[in-house]
């Protein structure tokens, strides 16, 4: 088939969560279809790497990206409309004007838009077409609600996700099918739907991981590491890192004095007085995060807010490290309390569940081993990419091409 592909994520390097998805599934997809491959770019580096996009798709062409950078103006707009400010704020006249030319030069079979911020350039486009979701945001701002804070504040977390909701519904309703990227998230998107402004289907193409990884032997191992992955950036990960310092760090101070707690990821621009108060290792980016997870006691997910599945985990099961998360931080990737890996809400439970691994080596190889197994059966790449295959045969009544 010939594809339309536009995606939110460059995904060359894959370094994150959204970059990963999109260059496994746009690889495997390569494979199949004749692609032509729209994509914002996150930074300047970014250019560096498009000749090898372009040894997958027939054509590419690059956008910069419209990050969130929130202004007076927008603002006031934001506020008489129906869209979420960030839809606003980031819009981009470039790449609609690109979408355009591309639709009106060219004949696709169908077209795949990575993330509802780019599915907004595919909403009036005439082809079947997809949409993939890696993050539910009506789920994740959901949960923002619940936080505390000012009236104002809660007012206004109100507003975005009465706005994102209903922003989802009419973006989900414009294509013929969409993915989520697992079970659970696929049912949050079934709540928005209605029979009266639905799509025609809901799939699930679930994340996954290099299964390369599993031979991946690490040069130096710390028993006394904790390691947290992810750009201190996104709110998500920056609230979780917060809650592990404050509440759960002391308590494993408490029985192991000598740990050290390491978070990787960008920290740019954000309030990082927590992290310096507890003592903790900031390394900012990492082009190769391996070596630490790898050589990492435990990495911790305590995740209270977000939506989606964590490829952190999915890499660190791979990798042999043990994982403590909370509920929300393991979901939607079919792991068992004390089997795959530890589950606590509760910050003691989840302090003490970091210490019983770092004392116990044969607990930690137990939850390893049964860990890879269960990435290995379930969570290699090209599942992934059957998925979407289906999902497009969905929507084209097409057998892919070989």
């Amino acid at each position: 088939m010939k594809l339309l592909i536009i995606s939110q994520w460059f995904p060359c390097p894959p370094v994150n969560g959204g970059r990963l998805r999109v260059y496994h599934l746009l690889r495997g997809l390569a494979e199949r279809h004749d692609i032509h491959f729209l994509s914002f770019t996150q930074d300047q580096s970014d250019m560096e790497h498009v000749h090898e996009l372009g040894e997958l798709c027939r054509d590419v062409i690059v956008v910069k990206g419209s990050d969130f950078k929130p202004t007076a103006g927008n603002a006031v707009r934001a506020l008489f409309s129906t869209r979420p400010r960030s839809s606003i704020d980031c819009w981009s006249r470039t790449m609609a004007r690109m979408v355009e030319d591309q639709l009106n030069t060219h004949s696709f079979d169908a077209a795949i838009a990575f993330t509802t911020r780019a599915g907004e350039y595919l909403m009036h486009a005439s082809l079947p077409k997809i949409l993939d979701n890696d993050n539910v945001d009506t789920a994740y701002f959901a949960r923002l609600v619940g936080q505390g804070g000012s009236p104002l504040a809660k007012f206004r977390r109100k507003l975005t996700w009465v706005k994102a909701a209903g922003y989802e519904q009419r973006l989900a309703a414009a294509f013929d099918a969409v993915t989520a990227v697992s079970e659970e998230d696929r049912q949050e998107l079934a709540k928005l739907l209605t029979p009266e402004n639905s799509c025609r289907a809901l799939h699930v193409v679930p994340n996954g991981v290099d299964l390369g990884l599993m031979d991946y032997k690490t040069p130096d191992f710390d028993p006394k590491r904790i390691i947290s992955t992810g750009a201190l950036t996104y709110h998500a990960n920056y609230d979780a890192a917060v809650f592990f310092c404050e509440q759960i760090l002391p308590g494993i101070k408490k029985a192991i004095s000598d740990a050290r707690f390491v978070i990787t990821g960008g920290h740019k621009e954000i309030d990082i007085s927590p992290f310096t108060a507890a003592g903790v290792t900031l390394t900012g980016f990492l082009d190769d995060i391996r070596p630490m997870v790898a050589g990492s006691a435990v990495l911790v997910v305590p995740l209270r807010i977000g939506g989606g599945t964590r490829l952190k985990i999915l890499e660190a099961m791979a990798l042999g490290t043990p994982v403590v998360a909370t509920t929300l931080g393991a979901a939607g990737i079919g792991v068992r309390h004390r089997e795959t890996a530890l589950i606590a809400d509760d910050p003691d439970e989840f302090a003490d569940c970091v210490v019983q691994l770092m004392k116990d080596p044969e607990l930690r190889g137990e939850l390893a081993k049964n860990a890879r197994e269960h990435v290995a059966a379930e969570f290699g790449w090209e599942r992934s990419i059957e998925a979407m295959e289906y999902a497009l045969k969905s929507i084209t009544g097409q057998g892919r091409r070989i």
